[in-house]
């Protein structure tokens, strides 16, 4: 009996539809005077009926079919799959007694009830399968798991020892449950001989000259009125130990190594405590971690050889950036320097900064040449009349041929071609409203490893004298502004012209300073080793070709595990100032490489790689004795049970009292619709077939 209908079209169109098809059968067959009338009436109605059963299936009708089935009461039950759960102590044998109680307790329920077996460490997984591999404990996950299925389950159950190493304390949790929780304790309450080192705090960045302190925890049971021994590595070399007596036959200490760095760089440290012979596991005797150590400053010698207030516009823009190290030194008379003497420095400067030419011959020339460092070349009005000393033609990209009169000149907006240079990239002004610049109108002769970045304009027309020269072929780099009078920038109301002046000039000094083959992605983690248990993250440090730090990059992580070409793609998150970061979860025993390519623009800035070691977590190893406190406050929150071994079936009996051992009756209802009958459409054609053969009785085609 049809209880409701579908239409797929409305029920207008339907109903048209239907007076069109019974129209339609009956004119095809009424002025044919020759048929016999039962026949004509007979190819009518054939052809109505199969007509009206396609009309009819466009309703979609259908029926509604109800089954009502028991269902039996639902214990969930959760088996502890932690590492902690197949310790042997005391009494307890570990997997061998774990396996019989898992035995015993399934066992003890009767065919009245349906088991559901689950098993957890981190999270909860449908399996029955307990091989003690976790290396968590999470009751909180167990918590959220039965509050996520309380309409179906009537009672859950809980295998573990109680010691949580995952998540937070579920108690709190459980208050909010319904349904009540059985738990069952596994392992043993008796006390042994531990040492545990908890905890080492420290700083995973650090750097130079300064004095780093590491900080260790540790905890020890049984061991009253003896001595163990802290050990302090770095790089694998044993660098200081700590004996340390225990007072007490339970307590904690803490003890606080100090370091200190010269040299920049990743530092691999670890901390061990070496077993004792009774000691009941020594795989919570050790730690290990990674120090990066950084030093961020640019050494810069500006040398200058004329009087000239460019000079100190120049030297106040370096030394106001906090990772430049400033030395100044001046040569108004020669071999007299005023400042510093280049010729005494114990560590060779990381750039150069050329304020004019110095006298051809003298020391501080052959010093500039024997120098393998960059080299940024500001002429001053003397220099464009003195011609450059030998030594140093490799060092000053572009020369004037000839002398001559100066010319106020502006610069030149680069090529659309050029302005994506690093040196280049920001905002430029309107060029007509900053102070002119002078230069000397003379034909240059320019490095041929060199490239034009900026030209000059003289009256509003643009020339061919470059203004700005750079080169970077080789590992050093090479660049040289052609013009002086900067300091008028500097000093101008206009904003835009000291803004200009800074831009431009911090670019240029960080892009010649820093080498051509340089890391521009710097890919680190906290630490080389992490346990299984703990979330890797990567964090990196992006740089552009001037060397500074770039903050609208992106980078993408690819993590491949050893043994496998699977990759697990990530991008990574700007945090600020061109540090980068993504945590990329936790991953199980291995060594994982970790590649990432930075872009910015649709160009390639660097690409870095990294190998992280993931060991087994000591985890489960800290804390072995049985927590029954924390499970008996679980069954209590809950209206469950605390059940001890051999107490089993009182599980069965608290349902019962609780009224949770009755059946319920499911009722499941079902929609059949009628089309969905292949006979419908057989019924079709079997009419259509009919009409057919009575046609071809009477001639008909």
């Amino acid at each position: 009996m049809f209880q409701g209908v579908n239409p797929v079209l409305p029920i207008i169109v339907i109903v048209i539809t239907t007076v069109l098809a019974l129209f339609i059968s009956w004119w095809t067959y009424s002025n044919m005077e020759s048929l016999i009338i039962w026949k004509k009436w007979a190819l009518i109605t054939l052809r109505a009926s199969s007509l009206l059963i396609l009309i009819f299936l466009l309703i979609n009708p259908y029926t509604i079919r109800e089954t009502i089935s028991d269902r039996k009461p639902v214990v969930s039950i959760y088996f502890d799959n932690s590492q902690s759960v197949l310790m042997e102590r005391g009494t307890y044998d570990g997997e061998e007694s774990y396996s019989e109680l898992r035995q015993n307790l399934t066992d003890s329920f009767s065919d009245s009830v349906d088991l559901q077996i689950n098993r957890f460490d981190d999270h909860v997984a449908s399996n029955d399968t307990i091989d003690g591999t976790g290396v968590n404990t999470n009751l909180q996950a167990v918590i959220e798991h039965i509050l996520e299925n309380e309409g179906t389950v009537n009672a859950a159950v809980i295998v573990s020892d109680g010691i949580i190493t995952r998540g937070r304390n579920p108690v709190f949790s459980a208050q909010s449950l319904a349904t009540p929780v059985f738990t069952i304790p596994v392992g043993d309450t008796s006390r042994v001989k531990d040492i545990v080192l908890s905890d080492v705090e420290y700083n995973n960045t650090v750097f130079t000259n300064t004095q780093q302190n590491f900080s260790v925890s540790l905890q020890q049971e049984g061991y009253s009125d003896e001595d163990a021994t802290v050990q302090f590595f770095r790089d694998g070399d044993l660098i200081e130990s700590e004996s340390i007596n225990f007072n007490a036959d339970v307590s904690s200490h803490s003890i606080d190594f100090s370091q200190q760095f010269t040299e920049p760089g990743f530092y691999d440290f670890s901390v061990r405590i070496p077993p004792k012979n009774d000691e009941f596991t020594d795989q919570n005797n050790q730690t290990t971690f990674t120090v990066e150590v950084l030093d961020n400053k640019t050494t810069i010698l500006s040398l200058a050889f004329e009087v000239h207030p460019d000079i100190k516009s120049i030297r106040n823009l370096i030394a106001t950036d906090e990772q430049n190290e400033l030395i100044q030194a001046s040569y108004f008379r020669p071999g007299t320097p005023v400042g510093a003497d280049p010729l005494t420095l114990n560590v060779a400067p990381e750039l150069i900064v050329l304020h004019g030419l110095p006298e051809a011959g003298s020391e501080i020339t052959e010093w500039i040449s024997n120098q393998t460092v960059p080299v940024l070349y500001l002429p001053l009005p003397g220099t464009f009349f003195r011609p450059v000393p030998d030594g140093l033609e490799n060092k000053i990209v572009l020369i004037p041929n000839q002398r001559n009169n100066f010319i106020d000149v502006r610069v030149q907006r680069p090529a659309d071609n050029r302005d994506s240079n690093p040196i280049l990239e920001f905002t430029l002004p309107d060029f007509d409203r900053l102070p002119p610049l002078k230069t000397a109108r003379v034909e240059y002769t320019i490095s041929p490893l060199a490239q034009t970045l900026l030209n000059a304009r003289y009256q509003r027309v643009a020339t061919n004298i470059p203004l700005l020269v750079t080169e970077d072929a080789s590992a050093i780099r090479y660049a040289a502004v052609n013009a002086f009078n900067w300091y008028l920038y500097e000093q101008s109301f206009d904003d835009q012209a000291d803004e200009y002046f800074s831009e431009f000039f911090t670019n240029l000094i960080s892009w010649t300073a820093t080498p051509p083959d340089q890391k521009s992605l710097d890919l680190q983690t906290p630490k080389s080793t992490y346990t299984e248990t703990e979330a890797i993250e990567v964090q990196a440090v992006l740089t552009n070709e001037r060397g500074d730090l770039e903050t609208d990059g992106t980078i993408e992580l690819r993590v491949t595990g050893s043994g496998t070409d699977e990759q697990k793609l990530y991008r990574m998150n700007h945090i600020a100032d061109g540090t980068y970061r993504a945590s990329i979860g936790s991953y199980p025993e291995g060594r994982y490489t970790i590649a990432g390519t930075a872009t910015k623009e649709n160009r390639e800035l660097g690409s870095s790689e990294l190998r992280v070691n993931v060991s087994p977590s000591s985890n489960e190893y800290k804390t072995t004795q049985r927590n029954d406190e924390l499970l008996n406050q679980l069954a209590t929150v809950s209206n469950g049970l605390f059940t001890r071994p051999g107490e089993f079936h009182r599980i069965e009996e608290v349902m019962r009292e609780k009224n949770l051992m009755q059946q319920t009756s499911d009722v499941t209802t079902t929609y059949l619709y009628i089309r969905q009958s292949f006979w419908w459409f057989v019924l079709v054609l079997l009419l259509l077939a009919g009409e057919w053969i009575l046609r071809r009785t009477v001639s008909l085609p």
